[in-house]
């Protein structure tokens, strides 16, 4: 019980005219203060918020845990938000927002979706730095990734083959962690496309060994979006309002170690 509802306690049993001090006045007024104090509770309730988030190690792992998941967490007291988090493919998080099931989604590449996303989304105004990459068992497959099939998860290949003008017909997909296993088994795909920290630590995971990787150039920070109406407008508010008090170093701060890793090499 907080300060002002003892002082409305006070009020109701203390400060009343004697008149009102009989048995079954103070019976009314305990049942006007259990009501109040349960319409007062009520304001007080999180407003939940469910999110589809794709697969996306160390910021999203399958079962629902990563940087991203500590951040939504850290947001929640701030913002008066509990966030319902869906683990989901990233095709499968878009039409999602697009037809309301969700109510905030990711991870999107920063201010590079194709032009239909922002027909019905609009991103947070926030993104955390990231790296992509083509992976191979084969170094030389790297040099001309374009003549090989290429893997990559799921409601990615549009977005791929648009900003590297590939071929759509090139690329194979599916689940992160299969397309890892098939890579390296050599079967189906050659080549392998997706951010560094997700693709790295699935591969380490996965115990797999002697992966080659190069930068693709492409710079694509990752951010969250929400629908573009008025819910997802005040949503957005709301959010980016309280990820400015979150303490964002101290979530990210591992995840450093990708971005600052050679342009090429091994997986190490």
């Amino acid at each position: 019980m907080g300060v002002q509802d003892k002082d409305f306690k006070v009020y109701l049993f203390n400060i009343q005219p004697k008149s009102m001090k009989d048995k079954k006045m103070k019976k009314l007024l305990s049942l006007l203060f259990i009501i109040t104090a349960i319409a007062f509770a009520g304001t007080l309730r999180a407003e939940e918020v469910v999110v589809g988030l794709e697969p996306f190690p160390p910021f999203i792992t399958e079962d629902g845990k990563g940087y991203t998941i500590d951040l939504l967490r850290a947001i929640e007291p701030v913002a008066g938000l509990k966030f319902n988090i869906k683990i989901m493919p990233y095709n499968r998080a878009k039409v999602s927002l697009k037809n309301g099931i969700v109510d905030l989604m990711g991870h999107t590449p920063f201010k590079n979706e194709v032009k239909e996303f922002y027909d019905y989304a609009q991103e947070l105004n926030w993104a955390i730095d990231c790296k992509t990459d083509f992976y191979a068992m084969d170094k030389t497959k790297l040099e001309q990734p374009a003549k090989y099939k290429i893997g990559t998860p799921r409601g990615n290949k549009e977005f791929y083959s648009d900003m590297l003008k590939i071929p759509l017909e090139q690329f194979y997909e599916g689940d992160l962690s299969q397309l890892l296993k098939m890579l390296a088994a050599g079967r189906e795909i050659n080549v392998f496309i997706f951010e560094r920290g997700s693709t790295m630590s699935t591969i380490k995971n996965l115990g797999l060994k002697n992966i080659f990787y190069t930068d693709t150039k492409l710079e694509l920070p990752a951010s969250l979006a929400v629908a573009k109406n008025k819910k997802g407008d005040l949503l957005k508010e709301r959010i980016e309002k309280a990820i400015k008090q979150i303490d964002q170093n101290k979530i990210f701060q591992t995840h450093k170690y990708y971005l600052n890793l050679p342009a090429s090499g091994v997986v190490q």
